[in-house]
């Protein structure tokens, strides 16, 4: 996910909005880099912190609302399993239409959990 947020906001000029759903503060991977490019995009990036030992597990009405301002924006999900298909559930759900067909990319080998680059949109 962070070179997707590297390339846009080197490359484009659109605004980011990151929900960024953690075990808890010390599991944040890219934290401090996070707040570097939050700094040096004012106002381009938003990072939305969810943590589970603070707010339990992620709930729907959280991903609605942070889609709020993005609703014809493009998703992309990445994380376990079940937390994507929340993800994606709401938000096709929310009216977002999906690609036709949805990628799935091995992680980094010590990690287990599988990302898919979908791009979401909404239904016209």
């Amino acid at each position: 996910m962070m070179s997707l947020i590297k390339s846009a906001l080197k490359a484009g000029t659109r605004r980011i909005r990151l929900f960024y759903a953690n075990r808890d503060k010390p599991s944040i991977i890219f934290d401090a880099e996070l707040v570097s490019l939050l700094a040096a995009h004012n106002g381009r990036l938003e990072v939305i912190h969810h943590l589970d030992a603070e707010q339990g597990l992620t709930k729907p009405e959280e991903i609605i609302a942070a889609l709020k301002g993005f609703e014809t924006a493009e998703a992309y999900l990445c994380g376990p399993g079940p937390f994507m298909t929340l993800v994606e559930n709401t938000l096709l759900g929310a009216g977002m239409r999906a690609r036709a067909s949805a990628h799935r990319a091995a992680s980094r080998p010590r990690a287990t959990t599988p990302c898919r680059s979908s791009r979401p949109r909404k239904a016209t």
